[in-house]
């Protein structure tokens, strides 16, 4: 993890990619920073994303093209982040998430669930990791799915 000299912590990911641990108690200072040094994917990490829904972050909606989810977090509002290219998304055992919403989304990674609608229609998709998925016939079929993944 790196530090900003503003104190902003960092992640960098294996291709070189930073994601922003987005701080809650300075969301306007966050979202400065986000723009300023172009940083594009966005992490709610626990202790240090502290609000339970997405508004902070609705100042940057429209620049973000990653997002790294926690499942504190209520995700009805998740609609509204219509430029993500990556989402990570547990199942937060209540919001509906509805991949046909997010068109550019070409990177995935979720729990399977029966809130996780509109894989279908991720027409962009071109990697896709699904934690806790269970089939008695071990196949998407089963489930109403079918994207060509098998």
């Amino acid at each position: 993890m790196e530090i900003s000299k503003e104190g902003f912590k960092m992640t960098k990911g294996m291709d070189g990619s930073i994601t922003l641990l987005f701080d809650t108690k300075r969301s306007d200072e966050c979202a400065k920073f986000a723009f300023k040094n172009n940083i594009r994917i966005i992490s709610l990490y626990p202790g240090i994303y502290v609000s339970k829904d997405l508004s902070p972050l609705f100042e940057i909606k429209d620049f973000i093209e990653g997002l790294l989810l926690d499942e504190n977090v209520e995700y009805s509002k998740l609609i509204s982040f219509k430029n993500l290219k990556f989402l990570s998304i547990p199942d937060n055992k209540k919001d509906v998430i509805d991949l046909s919403n997010f068109p550019e989304l070409e990177i995935l990674a979720c729990d399977f669930s029966d809130r996780l609608k509109g894989l279908e229609n991720a027409n962009k998709l071109r990697s896709l990791t699904i934690s806790n998925y269970k089939s008695k016939n071990k196949n998407f079929v089963s489930r109403g799915v079918s994207h060509g993944f098998m």
